[in-house]
């Protein structure tokens, strides 16, 4: 049951953003990674950025947008209520391959 209840208050904290104030920080967070993101993508395909002047901007940021997006990606994985599709023996697989990371 604490299991249960620790990925019950990580998936509320990852997508409800109005349950806390730290939870409505890390949307915040999110949504500005989301922005650098894609603004970055764009703004380096100008010739006047691309071809390795401005790498040591474009690479860093999209080191830290990565590692963001990866860690919240398999955050919701482990989180996720088995209800949102996964029902019968995929939920038991699930279940367990959660409980042995």
């Amino acid at each position: 049951q604490e299991g249960q209840r620790a990925n019950d208050v990580l998936w509320t904290f990852l997508e409800s953003p109005s349950t806390s104030r730290g939870a409505w920080s890390w949307s915040v967070l999110m949504l500005t990674l989301i922005v650098a993101s894609c603004s970055a993508f764009v703004i380096e395909t100008l010739p006047q950025m691309c071809c390795g002047r401005y790498d040591f901007i474009w690479n860093p940021l999209e080191q830290v947008c990565i590692a963001f997006f990866s860690f919240e990606f398999c955050a919701r994985f482990l989180a996720c209520p088995l209800h949102y599709g996964l029902t019968g023996k995929a939920a038991v697989r699930v279940q367990t391959l959660a409980a042995e990371v």
